[in-house]
Parts: C-alpha cells; sequence; structure tokens
C-alpha cells in the first residue's frame, strides 16, 4: 500500500487531529504561540475523536498510571511550595502537558509507519526553518527561538539526533538508509556547533548503547556495526575539530559551573533534605538553592552555613538532583521507574522480534514493531544521557521526548512473551 493510499485510510477528523500534531512537531522549535494553539487543538481533536468513536485506546498502567502521578504530585507539590506558587504551578504544567500528549498518542492507534514518516518531516523543516532563522539574525550558534537556552537547544538536538539515529539502525532499505543518514549527520554536526559538552557526551552515548543494544547475527560483521563506527567516526572528527577542548580549559581556570558543579549538587541535596517527599515544587530550583533558604535550614537545624560549601543555579545541571530539589523522591521514583520501564519494554521487544527472524538477516524487511522498539529504546537512552550533565524533560526537548516515546510504544511489541 502506498503512502497516498494508507492517508486515504484515515478520516478527515483524524486527518485533522494528525495534521496538528505535525504542526506541533513543527512549531516546537520556532514559535511559542503557534506551538501552545496546535498542542490544546490536538487535545480537544483527540477528545472528540475518541468520545465520536467510542473508543479510548488499550489500558497500560505501567505507561499511564506513573505519568497521571507525577502530574498530581507535581501539582500538589506547588500548592504547597513555599515560594512562588504560581509560577510553580505554571511550570507544573509544562510536563502535565507532555505528559498528556504522550498519553493521549499512545491510546490514539496511530498508524504508526505513516504517522512516524510524517513527524519525522515536521521534525527535520522545524529544526531546518529554526536554524535558518537564526543564521539569518547573525547568531554564531544554532538557534532554535522556541527552545530559548544554548543548552536546552543542544538537549533538544541530542533527542532529535536518537530518534533518526535509531530510525537509520532499524532499515534495511538503502535508500532509507541514505535519506535518514543525512539527516542523522545533520542533527549530529548542529549539536556539536552547539559546543555542548555534556550533548557531545549524551550522543556518543547515543551511538553506543543503540548499536550494543540491538541484537544481529554476527554482530561484527553485521551493517548496524559499521553504521555505528561510521557515525562515531564522524563524532570524533566533529569534537577535534571544535573547540570544545579549549573551551573546557578555560571555563575550569574562571571558576564556573564546570569547577562548581559538585557544590551545587551538595547545596541542593541539602535543600531537599527539609522537603524530601514533594520536594519544593517544579520552577523553583533557583529559590530553593538561593543563600538565604539555606542559611535559614542551617538555622533551623542548629548548623553552620559555610559559604564555601555553597553554589546557586536557575537548575540542577543533572536530572536526579534537579527532579528530587523540585519534585521530591515520590516523583523521582516514578520518572525513573518510567523510563526505565520504556528501556526494558523495547529491549524485549527487540530480543523477541530477533528470534522471530524478523531482524535476524539483513536481508529481511524490518517491521513496524521494529523501528517502533529501537526508536523508544533511543529516545529512553537519550533521556538519561542528557541528564547525566543536564535537566532532561524540561521544556521543548522533554515535549519532543514524551511526544515520540508515545508514539513509538503504542507501535512496539510491548509483551514479547504473550505475543
Amino acid at each position: 500500500m502506498t503512502f497516498n493510499q494508507k492517508l486515504n485510510v484515515i478520516g478527515t477528523s483524524e486527518k485533522l487531529e494528525l495534521g496538528l500534531l505535525a504542526l506541533l512537531v513543527f512549531f516546537l522549535p520556532l514559535r511559542e504561540t503557534p506551538k501552545t494553539l496546535c498542542l490544546l487543538l490536538y487535545l480537544f481533536f483527540w477528545l472528540f475523536n475518541r468520545r465520536k468513536n467510542k473508543d479510548w485506546g488499550t489500558k497500560d498502567l505501567f505507561f499511564d498510571l506513573p505519568l497521571i502521578f507525577i502530574i498530581f504530585a507535581g501539582l500538589i507539590s506547588s500548592a504547597l511550595s513555599p515560594f512562588d506558587q504560581i509560577k510553580s504551578f505554571d511550570k507544573s504544567l509544562d510536563f502535565s502537558f507532555a505528559a498528556l500528549l504522550a498519553i493521549c498518542i499512545r491510546r490514539a492507534a496511530y498508524q504508526v509507519n505513516i504517522t512516524f514518516k510524517i513527524l519525522l518531516i515536521a521534525l527535520v523543516l522545524g529544526i531546518s526553518v529554526a536554524l535558518v532563522e537564526g543564521l539569518t539574525k547573525g547568531k554564531a550558534f544554532p538557534y532554535l527561538r522556541s527552545v530559548g537556552h544554548i543548552n536546552q537547544v543542544a538537549n533538544y538536538l541530542v533527542i532529535a539526533f536518537a530518534i533518526v539515529f535509531s530510525t537509520v539502525i532499524s532499515i534495511d532499505s538503502s535508500t532509507k538508509q541514505r535519506i535518514f543518514g543525512v539527516f542523522s549527520i545533520f542533527f549530529l554536526v548542529a549539536a556539536f556547533a552547539t559546543q555542548s559538552r555534556n550533548a557531545a557526551f549524551a550522543i556518543a552515548i547515543v551511538i553506543f548503547v543503540t548499536i550494543l543494544a540491538t541484537p544481529r547475527e554476527n554482530f561484527f560483521k553485521s551493517s548496524i556495526f559499521f553504521r555505528g563506527i561510521i557515525f562515531l567516526i564522524i563524532g570524533t572528527v566533529l569534537l577535534f575539530s571544535s573547540n570544545m577542548f579549549e573551551k573546557q580549559l578555560t571555563h575550569l581556570s574562571r571558576g564556573s559551573i564546570d569547577t562548581e558543579r559538585f557544590k551545587l549538587w551538595g547545596t541542593a541535596l541539602t535543600s531537599a533534605e527539609d522537603r524530601p517527599f514533594l520536594g519544593y515544587g517544579p520552577g523553583t530550583f533557583e529559590s530553593a538553592t538561593s543563600q538565604s533558604n539555606l542559611e535559614r535550614l542551617a538555622k533551623k537545624n542548629n548548623r553552620e552555613f559555610r559559604s564555601d560549601d555553597f553554589f546557586q543555579s536557575s537548575h540542577g545541571h543533572n536530572f536526579l538532583i534537579h527532579w528530587v530539589t523540585e519534585r521530591g523522591l515520590i516523583s523521582l521514583f516514578f520518572i525513573l521507574f518510567w523510563i526505565f520501564y520504556l528501556l526494558r519494554a523495547s529491549f524485549l521487544s527487540l530480543k523477541f522480534l530477533y528470534r522471530s527472524c524478523v531482524l535476524r538477516f539483513e536481508q529481511a524487511a524490518p517491521t513496524n514493531e521494529s523501528i517502533s522498539s529501537q526508536v523508544l529504546f533511543g529516545i529512553s537512552v537519550a533521556v538519561l544521557a542528557v541528564g547525566i550533565g543536564n535537566t532532561s524533560l524540561r521544556v521543548e526537548h522533554g515535549l519532543l521526548a514524551m511526544l515520540f516515546a508515545g508514539l513509538a510504544y503504542s507501535g512496539a511489541k510491548t509483551k514479547p512473551k504473550t505475543a
């Protein structure tokens, strides 16, 4: 069945729903207002179509419930925050909408193959237009207007790279390999151009772990091994041709976040001890690690405040530290459970498909399940890799990761033992 034939099978209302989803992906790095409008309209049409068809999708407690618990825990944390509760409530909605989007897409039962193609096109076009816009404004680094800070831009490009690179790994068509390979290199070069060392490190982890975790016979003689080596070589060349090493030495010599990262984490954990279960509320990390709050806690606990051990930042520069400070241990447990559940589901799905001879031979055409499982695995690894030195699942890159995770999960064989 051709692309047009598959598209014609979809009803008008469903096409509109899918079109809004594609526009959302396109506008994510570009414009705030169209992005928000597309998100709200998509959720509205999703509800309308599900109610009209009387089909709310299949249940999956391990996918839906952790996200729902995090949404409610975040709202409670905002309501109990000792700082700006209105700002915290607003920030809690960022992840809440991303989580709802993932749940809705998973339950929508889209034709994953055609939906994935449409969203990939929207992803590439959106980032391309945003980067061209940045160049016309004389920006010396990759600029995604709606994403903001350069480190968040780097995170966005890492997630985009993980999605497209996972697609390259899972397909065998030489034509599609070249097309998606070009897209992957495009995102790889753009990510390195941000000069983000964390992004370079995260991309290396995504390539290395994805290659090792993908089942193949005669692994070291398979095309997947050589594809991975090519990308690692390209990344190495980009690393040595950039000024990342000089940037690192400069930062280390002048006492930036690079030299004070452990102080920041210690400050955040000291602050989190006072509100361990629900945290201080989403968006309150800077207030929670402020000198006034640390001095208050030291006085409360009859401890001496040591300015030499203090460092403040707007976010945790680490996924675990940031979440435990803002949202507490309860939300941290559920988000880690959710991410590792996706990792496990995608890994078992790939193993099952391999044993079913879907992936065993290079000449065998990949199925929608194999591509979905590979993409789901890549996104999960990317989120954890980015989270080592930055705060993942925030702002636009969090929305992008959740959106594609919901779609990939809906197309993967998540129950290999009974399939």
